[in-house]
């Protein structure tokens, strides 16, 4: 059997090309929107942390020039207070371990 031209042509490939066009249209706009957002927020996030190394950068300029709020610590005489004891940081703090605060109210005594 052939298919003579007075019949109507099929129209199952319009069909099939338009839903690959909407699928593929969906699977784009389903995958390029929340990349978007993710970038914005990446790009707000490296902002931040740019800020955030900045002020790090000047606080420790700050504090080996002996400027700005901790103006009356100095840091080099730390060390070479540590250093005339003959221990490095890392010996004093082992030789002297932080100690836990005590909970609220320890150590009270309650009246009656």
């Amino acid at each position: 059997m052939t298919r003579e031209a007075k019949d109507s042509p099929s129209s199952f490939p319009h069909w099939v090309a338009v839903a690959s066009l909407g699928t593929a249209l969906w699977l784009y706009f389903g995958n390029a929107a929340p990349a978007v957002r993710e970038r914005a927020e990446l790009e707000t996030l490296e902002q931040d942390l740019d800020q955030l190394r900045a002020s790090y950068d000047q606080a420790i300029h700050e504090a080996r020039l002996g400027l700005g709020p901790a103006s009356q610590q100095d840091l080099q005489s730390l060390l070479v207070a540590i250093d005339r004891l003959g221990l490095t940081p890392a010996e004093l703090c082992s030789l002297h371990p932080e100690t836990d605060p005590p909970p609220p109210g320890a150590g009270r005594t309650k009246f009656p």
